[in-house]
């Protein structure tokens, strides 16, 4: 998060330079379209919000689209950085987000049963445990 933040503060003072070079006269396409630094920037941001899906994707297993070739490139998932190599879309992250709120919801749908029926009767069999140990040794101190 602190590195999401510090990307961004790294853009603002990078645009800011820009648009102090549009003030001074430069040309508007040369000033946006030379500024390596502001595309470098923006790539490491679309890295970070990217990379926490795909490590819990990849936790949780899930099958992501092919990026291995060019002919086979997911264009709605995946995009071709100049810096990064590939990194996920809008679209992709929001899939991602989708994949994995369905994982997560199948895995815990699996185990309902633990919660609902085991945890219940520990906590009945352990308020059995203590209420018979106080009853016992606590009231009945003769």
């Amino acid at each position: 998060m602190f590195e999401l933040w510090r990307l961004e503060r790294r853009r603002k003072i990078a645009m800011r330079r820009v648009h102090e070079e549009i003030r001074k006269g430069v040309d508007p396409d040369i000033a946006y379209g030379d500024d390596e630094e502001a595309r470098t920037i923006n790539d490491e941001i679309e890295e970070c919000l990217g990379r926490p899906l795909l490590q819990k994707a990849a936790k949780l297993d899930i099958e992501l689209p092919k990026k291995n070739y060019d002919d086979d490139l997911d264009e709605d998932f995946w995009w071709r950085s100049d810096f990064y190599g590939y990194l996920v879309t809008k679209k992709g992250r929001r899939l991602l987000r989708e994949w994995i709120h369905a994982e997560e919801t199948r895995r815990h749908e699996k185990l309902w049963w633990l919660e609902k029926l085991v945890f219940p009767a520990l906590l009945v069999i352990f308020g059995a445990v203590v209420g018979a140990f106080f009853d016992h040794y606590i009231l009945h101190k003769n």
